[in-house]
């Protein structure tokens, strides 16, 4: 058989062949859960700034095949996302209309649309964050002092750490407003996080304690 022959039975069997590999994609069905409000279809509003967690499932509960590529729009401008499960936070209240577009090598797609309501959230915010003093004497007491708003979920104060100094988690309190008193044996910078409905701030200027005369090491709760 000529080459040219043959070339072309294999050119026009080739379409047939991605065919039998890639089928037609199946129906998709849109899910999604809230990180912190539990927010999913039918249970109410999510939250701005909360982390949601989109999941591409079938109607039919059949499976994805290797050669479906995913397309999410989430309907707030922001860049569509290539992943089967993603992850994505609305920055501003609204309804969105977030789709998922199927398709294969094939060219076949099929699609879904939901709509996901996001509330609006009251952000926490630090009005002050202070030490009392910060420069103490080797065993001598310091006191760490915050005044917040909307920090429903509380708030943490910790070291600001690097790789030669640990992470030490001195508090969380379930407190707007509040103190805590401990001994430091060592300079060290500490932030105050606060907590709020979906979303969280850290202060942005750490605060330093300064040991005078001592090594560098842990807080101790006095």
């Amino acid at each position: 058989m000529p080459r040219v022959a043959l070339l072309a039975i294999l050119l026009a069997a080739l379409p047939a062949s991605l065919s039998a590999l890639c089928h037609q994609p199946p129906v998709p069905k849109i899910d999604w859960v809230g990180t912190l409000t539990g927010c999913s279809p039918g249970t109410g509003p999510c939250a701005a700034y909360e982390p949601i967690n989109f999941f591409a499932k079938t109607a039919d509960g059949s499976s994805f095949e290797a050669c479906d590529h995913f397309d999410w729009d989430f309907g707030d401008g922001s860049p569509h996302s290539s992943l089967q499960n993603p992850t994505h936070i609305f920055a501003f209240p609204g309804s969105f209309p977030v789709s998922l577009l199927i398709t294969n090598d094939t060219g076949l797609f099929e699609s879904d649309a939901r709509f996901v309501i996001v509330a609006a959230t009251v952000l926490p915010a630090i009005v002050e964050f202070k030490a009392t003093p910060n420069q103490v004497t080797p065993g001598q007491t310091t006191v760490f002092s915050w005044n917040t708003a909307n920090t429903t979920r509380g708030v943490r104060i910790e070291n600001v750490h690097s790789s030669s100094v640990p992470a030490v988690l001195l508090v969380t309190i379930q407190q707007s407003i509040g103190t805590y008193s401990f001994i430091p044996n060592a300079t060290m910078a500490y932030t105050l996080t606060a907590f709020g409905d979906a979303a969280q701030i850290t202060s942005p200027a750490p605060i330093t304690v300064e040991v005078v005369g001592a090594s560098r090491g842990r807080a101790v709760r006095h």
